[in-house]
């Protein structure tokens, strides 16, 4: 039987980090053309997807990453003004799923999820274990949340080897808006893990 119930289990956040879930502001710097073009597209009321298509097709800056990730993968609504009310109500259903699956009795666990939660518990620490910012604790029992509860919830594929680095990417991305002006510059590098470049992704 896998015993996860030691673990410190993170609160779930449910605010979003500005009232419009907008990119943070750049005050150190001046920005470049690119970034004054991401800025004027992602910053409309509406977002034309189609141009931020275009636009990030040679690349991301780094400050408008996150979002246009978001928003490109359909996590995010174009509408502004739906953002808040999309964000909380994902992260509630989140928080659902967590107390389903994963806050639970290990008894009640099948065999094979059982066997599913420790593979994930093994591979979890091998995670870019070069990368600062997976060998966070709370990031680690981010993903390893992640990875079961996404395997539960696809039961035809589950868990596999390798999937742990599907999802390094997405967390590096969705986590630097939350760092992105700190000056701890050994975390905001592996914003773009995997990508080679700090610049565009």
């Amino acid at each position: 039987t896998i015993n996860n119930s030691s673990e410190k289990k993170p609160t779930t956040n449910t605010n979003t980090y500005t009232q419009n879930n907008k990119p943070p502001k750049t005050t150190t710097k001046t920005m470049n053309y690119k970034e004054a073009e991401f800025e004027k597209v992602i910053t409309q009321p509406v977002v034309n997807i189609a141009a931020l298509r275009k636009l990030s097709w040679n690349g991301i800056p780094a400050r408008h990453r996150p979002q246009s990730w978001k928003i490109l993968l359909g996590y995010l609504p174009t509408n502004t003004l739906r953002r808040t009310q999309t964000l909380k109500r994902k992260r509630l259903e989140y928080t659902d799923i967590i107390k389903q699956h994963y806050d639970i009795n290990d008894n009640t666990r099948s065999n094979a999820e059982q066997e599913t939660l420790r593979q994930v518990l093994v591979d979890v620490p091998r995670t870019a274990p070069d990368v600062p910012l997976f060998r966070n604790d709370l990031v680690r029992q981010s993903l390893s949340r992640l990875l079961y509860i996404w395997a539960c919830r696809h039961p035809a594929s589950s868990y596999v080897q390798g999937i742990n680095d599907l999802a390094t990417p997405l967390l590096s991305v969705f986590l630097s808006e939350y760092y992105y002006n700190q000056s701890s510059s050994s975390i905001n590098s592996s914003g773009s893990s995997g990508s080679g470049s700090g610049d565009t992704s």
